[in-house]
């Protein structure tokens, strides 16, 4: 059974003519880039000096690390790697970018290697987002490059049906987020825990800010006592600890968690009436190198600030909860190819995501202390250096000291280039603000064509935009009604038979 994509990706990549939807491990140094595009460039990030082969790997595992650039495991991996391979329940607890993915990935792959029971599903991983578990399948499955094992992913906003028709071939690894892996549990029955081995809580402390844990709960309640598990985690809260002692037996606590020392932090110290958006293009023009995330509150403020950017000339792209999987997907792969220099987004590229970020903005400073940790944490990975800028009012600046716990020096900055900037700010808001309006418009048009076609179909109209249970519920109700109609034409069939066996 080879290792391929899923046919729900394969049609992302039709739509966006895209060739791939990758994400480069963190374990490999920095950014070059080669025209318009990035390469990753060998740095040293706290190596071993052990080798892969030292640790037990199997050897189509090594083979693929070799491939992938990688000669000498990270010090989490050299670490868990044994702990894992002995069969033995692990926290991983470690910095950003320190390579907990391939941690655990790479000796569960190596024991599924070298266990006789094959085509059943074996290892069960919930990330808390679609982006976080389409980048665990895409490196678990560079890892499983030489082998035969079957790894699929599963998640909100992809089709249901064919998550189940893929899930029917039994892939040993499942990797998906909370809701949808237990949509297959229990509604579907395509996903069977009887045999699951291997259970990873990735990125727990987000699971648990999301509000998983009823779901979390109720997949553990149906996995075998057996099992063996891994929580990851940059954090360690009171929240993961319990969850921790939920579900692991005497485990093995590896790493802490915390800043990267290559992490290069400043402060912008602002009044709040201060016009935000203009101190950012100010940092983004004098302040900061290329590849650059801007984390904002709102999905309004994300979009608005991307139109701005836009009207100004800048490469930039946006991430937030409104956009379609497809966009959002398109937009990390545009900012991982180096098609956009400049990412908008929300606290949903705060985790996880291993992406060429040299620097980091904040244009406010969120109120829960772990969630500034986890953005300023996007860059400065794996060993590199890079560096936080924070646009802070006296209120938030307190926050700040209490989360980083030291003291960060401010960036003054030049008056004559704020005012530019400020200016520069003040008509483009303009010409986005009219591009808002025309958007409005059109969604608005669209939903009256919507519901004047439907009606002239004699159907009920649908909503102007579904929401991914509604559209899997839609799916289901279909699939019955398939199911009843090819139970009729059988019973009619067998009628017809006996009618003329009978005559």
């Amino acid at each position: 059974m080879e290792f391929s994509k899923s046919s729900f990706f394969d049609d992302l990549e039709d739509d966006t003519k895209a060739q791939n939807w990758t994400f480069n491990n963190s374990n490999v140094g920095g950014e070059l880039r080669v025209g318009n595009k990035r390469s990753r460039e060998s740095t040293a990030i706290n190596e071993s000096e052990n080798t892969f082969w030292e640790l037990g790997l199997s050897k189509p595992l090594i083979r693929a690390c070799e491939e992938m650039g990688f000669t000498c495991p990270t010090k989490i991996q050299e670490q868990s790697i044994p702990e894992v391979l002995k069969g033995k329940d692990v926290i991983l607890c470690a910095q950003t970018g320190s390579g907990k993915t391939a941690a655990f990935g790479l000796p569960i792959l190596s024991k599924l290697l070298s266990s006789r029971v094959r085509f059943t599903t074996k290892v069960l991983v919930l990330s808390p987002t679609r982006e976080l578990s389409q980048q665990t399948h895409s490196m678990i499955k560079s890892f499983a490059k030489f082998t035969k094992l079957n790894c699929q992913v599963v998640m909100g906003g992809a089709s249901s049906t064919k998550e189940a028709n893929l899930l029917q071939e039994m892939p040993e690894i499942v990797i998906g987020t909370p809701g949808k892996i237990l949509d297959h549990i229990n509604n579907t029955k395509e996903l069977i825990c009887e045999n699951i081995e291997f259970l990873v809580l990735d990125e727990a402390d987000r699971l648990l800010d999301m509000g998983f844990i009823k779901e979390i709960n109720e997949i553990i309640d149906k996995l075998p006592s057996t099992r063996q598990t891994i929580l990851a985690s940059a954090t360690m809260n009171d929240s993961v600890k319990g969850l921790s002692k939920l579900a692991l037996k005497s485990a093995v606590k590896i790493g802490k968690s915390g800043v990267p020392d290559t992490l290069d932090q400043k402060i912008v110290r602002i009044k709040d009436e201060m016009n935000r958006e203009a101190v950012v293009l100010y940092l983004l023009n004098h302040e900061t190198p290329k590849d650059v995330i801007v984390f904002v509150k709102t999905k309004k403020e994300c979009h608005r600030l991307h139109l701005i950017l836009q009207v100004l000339g800048k490469k930039s792209g946006e991430l937030h909860g409104n956009l379609t999987q497809l966009q959002r997907l398109s937009a990390v792969n545009d900012f991982q190819n180096g098609d956009i220099d400049i990412l908008i987004t929300t606290d949903l590229a705060a985790r996880g995501l291993d992406l060429p970020v040299k620097a980091v903005i904040n244009m406010n400073i969120p109120r829960e202390i772990q969630r500034l940790l986890h953005r300023i944490g996007r860059t400065a990975r794996a060993g590199l250096s890079g560096i936080s800028i924070s646009l802070c009012t006296p209120n938030e600046r307190s926050q700040l000291r209490k989360a980083v716990k030291q003291s960060i020096p401010s960036i003054t900055l030049n008056q004559e280039l704020l005012e530019k900037a400020h200016d520069e700010i003040s008509k483009a808001n303009s010409e986005a603000k009219q591009m808002l309006h025309e958007e409005e418009m059109k969604k608005i048009e669209l939903k009256r064509e919507n519901e004047v076609n439907k009606e002239k179909k004699g159907k009920k109209p649908i909503k102007f935009r579904e929401s991914s249970k509604e559209i899997a519920k839609t799916e289901e109700k279909s699939e019955l009604a398939n199911k009843i109609k090819r139970h009729k034409l059988m019973a009619s069939l067998k009628k017809r038979i006996s009618d003329e066996n009978n005559s």
